[in-house]
Protein backbone atom coordinates (compact mmCIF):
# COMPACT_ATOMS: atom_id res chain seq x y z
CA UNK A 1 0.00 0.00 0.00
CA UNK A 2 2.98 2.41 0.70
CA UNK A 3 4.58 1.66 -2.73
CA UNK A 4 0.91 2.87 -4.20
CA UNK A 5 1.10 6.05 -2.24
CA UNK A 6 4.21 6.61 -2.97
CA UNK A 7 3.18 6.49 -6.88
CA UNK A 8 0.18 8.20 -6.66
CA UNK A 9 1.89 11.14 -4.59
CA UNK A 10 5.19 11.67 -6.97
CA UNK A 11 2.57 11.55 -9.79
CA UNK A 12 0.34 14.25 -8.39
CA UNK A 13 3.69 16.13 -7.65
CA UNK A 14 5.38 16.13 -11.23
CA UNK A 15 2.27 17.57 -12.38
CA UNK A 16 1.76 19.95 -10.11
CA UNK A 17 5.49 21.46 -10.88
CA UNK A 18 4.20 20.71 -14.46
CA UNK A 19 1.39 23.51 -13.93
CA UNK A 20 3.15 25.57 -11.34
CA UNK A 21 6.16 26.18 -13.83
CA UNK A 22 3.53 27.56 -16.73
CA UNK A 23 3.89 23.91 -18.31
CA UNK A 24 7.55 24.23 -19.89
CA UNK A 25 9.14 21.07 -21.01
CA UNK A 26 12.74 19.53 -20.57
CA UNK A 27 14.51 22.70 -22.55
CA UNK A 28 13.84 24.47 -19.06
CA UNK A 29 16.54 23.93 -17.21
CA UNK A 30 15.02 24.48 -13.58
CA UNK A 31 12.22 22.35 -14.87
CA UNK A 32 14.56 19.28 -15.94
CA UNK A 33 16.33 19.55 -12.99
CA UNK A 34 13.12 19.76 -10.03
CA UNK A 35 11.35 17.07 -12.59
CA UNK A 36 14.63 14.93 -12.18
CA UNK A 37 15.03 15.69 -8.42
CA UNK A 38 11.52 14.65 -7.96
CA UNK A 39 11.78 11.18 -10.22
CA UNK A 40 14.48 10.47 -8.23
CA UNK A 41 13.13 10.64 -4.86
CA UNK A 42 10.52 8.84 -5.55
CA UNK A 43 12.53 5.71 -6.18
CA UNK A 44 15.02 6.58 -3.20
CA UNK A 45 12.27 6.65 -1.12
CA UNK A 46 11.09 3.30 -2.46
CA UNK A 47 14.58 2.04 -1.90
CA UNK A 48 14.67 3.39 1.62
CA UNK A 49 11.18 1.45 2.63
CA UNK A 50 12.55 -1.57 0.68
CA UNK A 51 16.27 -2.10 2.10
CA UNK A 52 16.52 1.10 4.75
CA UNK A 53 19.22 1.98 2.58
CA UNK A 54 20.26 5.03 0.09
CA UNK A 55 22.72 2.89 -2.22
CA UNK A 56 25.86 4.60 -3.32
CA UNK A 57 25.51 3.47 -6.82
CA UNK A 58 22.33 4.99 -7.30
CA UNK A 59 23.34 8.57 -6.02
CA UNK A 60 26.08 8.16 -8.46
CA UNK A 61 23.79 7.79 -11.43
CA UNK A 62 21.79 10.65 -9.92
CA UNK A 63 25.34 12.75 -9.27
CA UNK A 64 26.68 12.35 -13.12
CA UNK A 65 22.86 12.74 -14.72
CA UNK A 66 22.99 16.23 -12.79
CA UNK A 67 26.48 16.60 -14.25
CA UNK A 68 25.01 15.36 -18.26
CA UNK A 69 22.10 18.48 -17.78
CA UNK A 70 23.70 20.97 -16.57
CA UNK A 71 26.53 20.41 -19.38
CA UNK A 72 23.98 19.90 -22.24
CA UNK A 73 22.50 22.83 -20.80
CA UNK A 74 25.92 24.94 -20.98
CA UNK A 75 26.37 23.84 -24.38
CA UNK A 76 22.94 25.79 -25.32
CA UNK A 77 22.30 28.31 -22.93
CA UNK A 78 26.36 29.14 -20.91
CA UNK A 79 24.25 32.60 -19.42
CA UNK A 80 21.10 30.39 -18.24
CA UNK A 81 23.75 28.37 -16.27
CA UNK A 82 26.25 30.70 -15.02
CA UNK A 83 22.87 32.67 -13.34
CA UNK A 84 22.37 29.36 -11.72
CA UNK A 85 25.92 28.49 -10.62
CA UNK A 86 25.59 30.47 -6.99
CA UNK A 87 22.27 29.07 -6.49
CA UNK A 88 23.36 25.54 -7.12
CA UNK A 89 26.28 25.98 -4.62
CA UNK A 90 23.98 27.86 -1.49
CA UNK A 91 21.47 24.99 -2.05
CA UNK A 92 24.07 22.19 -1.62
CA UNK A 93 26.33 24.41 1.07
CA UNK A 94 22.95 25.16 2.97
CA UNK A 95 21.53 20.99 2.87
CA UNK A 96 25.03 19.70 3.47
CA UNK A 97 25.13 22.04 6.94
CA UNK A 98 21.43 21.53 7.74
CA UNK A 99 22.05 17.28 7.08
CA UNK A 100 25.08 17.08 8.83
CA UNK A 101 24.54 18.72 11.89
CA UNK A 102 20.99 16.77 11.97
CA UNK A 103 23.52 13.47 11.47
CA UNK A 104 25.81 14.41 14.01
CA UNK A 105 23.10 15.54 16.69
CA UNK A 106 21.37 12.36 15.52
CA UNK A 107 23.17 9.50 17.73
CA UNK A 108 23.30 7.23 14.09
CA UNK A 109 19.47 7.53 13.55
CA UNK A 110 20.48 9.22 10.54
CA UNK A 111 22.66 7.54 8.14
CA UNK A 112 25.52 8.84 6.04
CA UNK A 113 23.57 7.75 2.68
CA UNK A 114 20.93 10.67 4.12
CA UNK A 115 23.44 13.41 3.89
CA UNK A 116 25.01 12.59 0.87
CA UNK A 117 21.04 12.24 -0.60
CA UNK A 118 20.43 15.91 0.82
CA UNK A 119 23.60 17.19 -1.02
CA UNK A 120 22.49 15.90 -3.76
CA UNK A 121 19.52 17.42 -3.47
CA UNK A 122 20.86 20.64 -2.54
CA UNK A 123 22.51 20.76 -6.42
CA UNK A 124 18.93 19.50 -8.03
CA UNK A 125 16.67 22.24 -5.94
CA UNK A 126 19.36 24.69 -5.90
CA UNK A 127 19.05 27.73 -3.39
CA UNK A 128 15.54 28.89 -4.50
CA UNK A 129 14.00 26.53 -3.13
Amino acid sequence: MREKAVLILSEAALLRLWYALGMKGFGDLRFTLLYLMLAGMMTFCMTDVWEQVVPNKLLLIFLFTFVIVLGAQGLRELEELTDMLPSILLGVIFCGLCFGIGYLLSRKTMGAGDVKLSLLMGLYLTGEY
